[in-house]
């Protein structure tokens, strides 16, 4: 799982009353003491906002990204002081704070427990309308979906769904877009979701989210895409879609199979994704993210049903062909990237019409066709398709 990304206070650069908290019994190895937790627990029972309480819930929040920290409020019950704390509580700061470090300690590496009751509240305040409260609890729901997956029923309701497709068709807020779609990977990884939540009303919205996430950006990638915080969305963006593609395909829901290869947002996508890589200077050095869209790319296109030969066959077989043979040098160093390349443009030789891909290939420089042609023979056996009567069409043609 993620960390979770903290402002945590240096111990080096403690102001005086911050280190009067510290003082007294330590907590483990660390410099925190468990006075000023059992005291910061204890003010929930009659929780009242002002700024000191503010701050105390915030430094233990920061705390609890300390191991030692994490075991001691289990040790303490927290989920249950938490939970019940929320029943009474209407400051969404509170909220947000008593969730987001339930959402921490349940991802530590460390004995942790929580049970079905308290999943239940924390999931009550999912009808919320505050971003930073919806932000915490698509925390503890991907903490849930990984660490107690027996317990994902509880999750997995009519309501949570259309929360979750809401915020995705309505939300301005580009980081609650993205981490709605994060929890959605983990829950749809290895068919965990049930399968009917998985329909075309939650990829339509995954949809309208993707295009207030990239709609403009998609128009032109950054040269330094592959490195930014774009090409992680993207990437999370992807993941979410091939689940759902693998979810469509696995239990013969043809109509999402259908709408996924008749999105134009997808195709035109996938093709500027494949374009940007054509650039050597975008493809080298090779990020490790560069072979999961390819992957990504690969199990959709072929899963789903997509008109190849009139949606995206042009432009991804130009730019796959033109991958290959820059990585083909370097072959021994990046062998998982350039198979994966190569696979694709074995799908997409073995699916297209062979006239079209021909017109394709064409178009290339004549050394890069025949390299790509040369690899695709050396490696057919590999392939769990037959493309052998394309390839010699296509080699006929280029003798």
């Amino acid at each position: 799982m993620e960390s979770q990304i903290s402002n945590n206070i240096n111990a080096d650069e403690l102001d005086e009353e911050t280190k009067e908290k510290l003082k007294g019994d330590k907590i483990g190895d660390t410099l925190y003491s468990e006075s000023f937790v059992l005291k910061t627990l204890l003010s929930l029972s009659n929780l009242k906002y002002t700024e000191e309480e503010e701050q105390d819930l915030c430094f233990l929040w920061d705390m609890t990204l300390e191991k030692d920290v994490c075991q001691l409020l289990f040790r303490l019950n927290y989920p249950t002081l938490a939970t019940a704390t929320l029943v009474n509580c209407v400051e969404p700061r509170f909220i947000e704070i008593l969730i987001g470090i339930l959402a921490n300690i349940l991802v530590e590496d460390c004995e942790k427990m929580i049970s079905e009751q308290e999943i239940k509240l924390v999931m009550n305040e999912f009808k919320t309308s505050d971003t930073e409260v919806l932000k915490e609890i698509l925390r503890f729901i991907e903490s849930i979906t990984y660490f107690f997956p027996q317990h994902l029923y509880l999750i997995e309701d009519e309501e949570t769904m259309q929360q979750m497709e809401f915020i995705l068709k309505n939300s301005q807020n580009r980081e609650l877009i993205s981490r709605t779609m994060h929890a959605l990977v983990r829950l749809t990884d290895d068919f965990q979701l049930i399968s009917n939540c998985v329909n075309n009303n939650l990829f339509n919205a995954v949809i309208e989210g993707f295009d207030t996430l990239f709609s403009s950006e998609t128009q032109c990638l950054a040269s330094d895409f592959i490195i930014g915080e774009e090409s992680k969305q993207m990437l999370t963006f992807f993941n979410l879609i091939t689940n759902t593609t693998m979810y469509a395909n696995e239990y013969n829901n043809y109509s999402v199979l259908d709408a996924i290869g008749q999105s134009h947002k997808l195709s035109d996508t996938i093709s500027r994704i494949f374009k940007y890589f054509s650039e050597e200077t975008n493809l080298f050095p090779v990020h490790e993210n560069f072979e999961r869209f390819i992957n990504d790319f690969d199990l959709i296109i072929f899963t789903a049903n997509f008109d190849i030969n009139n949606s995206i066959l042009d432009l991804t077989l130009n730019s796959a062909s033109c991958i290959l043979f820059m990585l083909r040098p370097y072959k021994s160093d990046v062998l998982s990237s350039y198979n994966a390349v190569l696979n694709f443009l074995g799908h997409l030789i073995y699916t297209a019409d062979p006239n079209l891909s021909l017109n394709v290939l064409k178009q290339l420089k004549y050394n890069i066709t025949i390299v790509v042609l040369n690899s695709l023979r050396e490696n057919s056996k590999t392939f769990d398709f037959n493309i052998s009567k394309k390839l010699t069409y296509l080699y006929s043609k280029f003798k």
